[in-house]
């Protein structure tokens, strides 16, 4: 949130590039994610466009933070 530029209170998304090594954990798990990360919800797409790349269990993956409207 904050090298987003975004408050706490702010009503947030988040988009995850699909891989399929995560695809099921955060699908079984995206109302536990969304309450950790404070999102509204979280959208598992086939690829994005702008986002920034982290590593989770080996796999690079593409992440995208963005404010509600």
């Amino acid at each position: 949130r904050k090298e987003s530029g975004l408050e706490l209170t702010d009503r947030i998304s988040v988009s995850i590039q699909g891989h399929e090594s995560i695809k099921t954990t955060v699908q079984n798990f995206s109302k536990y994610i969304c309450a950790e990360l404070l999102a509204d919800e979280i959208n598992i797409l086939p690829q994005l466009t702008e986002g920034e790349e982290v590593e989770v269990n080996e796999a690079t993956i593409k992440l995208f933070i963005s404010k509600k409207q």
